[in-house]
Formats: structure tokens, sequence, C-alpha cells
């Protein structure tokens, strides 16, 4: 059924980014990720594979996306990177003892403000990984600045 698929999808993915944690040695490079994945994902939705995928084979999306019902019955279709880098992050609070707390309210405030922001413009989808680092950023801004200072010094 669908909603079994969707759970495993959600697993899988949510496990993939947990393995993806082990490659990383020092906190400094999932900033460094953080950084630039938001670039990546926008060029991918406004003119690379992700917008190729969407608008002429949907049914891959759809096939590979995790579907979250929100309240009212809009629907938003987070892709694999969406939950792996979710995943990732909140690992990341865990690992270097930043706020996993706040980290995940952070970045769940942010996808729900992913989710508005394309049914007030009125589009298909928003990129939603610039979205996912601003909320581990913004939850975690003050300590990963102090970390990564006293690191240099």
């Amino acid at each position: 059924s669908h909603l079994t698929s969707n759970f495993a999808k959600l697993g899988a993915y949510t496990c993939a980014g947990g393995i993806f944690l082990w490659f990383f040695e020092d906190l400094s490079w999932v900033v460094a990720v953080a950084a630039i994945i938001p670039f990546v994902d926008a060029i991918s939705v406004a003119a690379g594979p992700t917008k190729s995928i969407v608008t002429h084979h949907f049914e891959v999306y759809s096939a590979v996306a995790v579907t979250f019902v929100a309240p009212g019955g809009l629907a938003a279709d987070l892709g694999p990177p969406d939950i792996l880098f979710f995943a990732l992050f909140l690992a990341a609070a865990v690992r270097w003892r930043l706020r996993p707390a706040w980290t995940w309210l952070g970045m769940t405030g942010m996808y729900s403000l992913t989710l508005v922001l394309a049914n007030l413009v009125d589009v298909s989808g928003l990129p939603a990984l610039p979205f996912l680092s601003a909320g581990f950023l913004l939850a975690n801004g003050d300590l990963l600045w102090r970390r990564l200072r006293r690191k240099r010094a």
C-alpha cells in the first residue's frame, strides 16, 4: 500500500542520512555542507535534474518521494535528499552535542514554511534544502561559531 511504502521510504532515507554522517570526521564538514547544499538544490530545482524529473517524469519523482499530508488535505512531497539531509543534520546535532530539540524544531518549521510559500505563490515545488540548512544553522549558529573559532585558535 501507499502508506506502507511511504513509511519504508522515510525509514530508508533516514537511515541513509545517519550512515552518511559516519563519513564526516569533523563538525566543520557538516557546516560546509549546510552552506553548499542550498545552492545546489536551488539550481537543481530551477534548471537541473530535479526540474527535468518533476517536469517530464513526475511518476519517477512520486515513486521515490515521501508524502507528508498537512491539515486541510494539502500534501508535500519531499525527495530523498530532503529526508537524508534532515537526518544528517539532526544526527550531527546529537553527535556534536548541539541542540537536537531546537534543530528538529527549526528544520521542521522551515520545511513547513516551504510548504506555505509554495502554496502562497502557487508553484508545484520549491527547493527545500535551503530552508532545511537555515533551520539547522539558526538553531545552532552561536555554538557552531564558537566551536569553529576555538578550533582555529
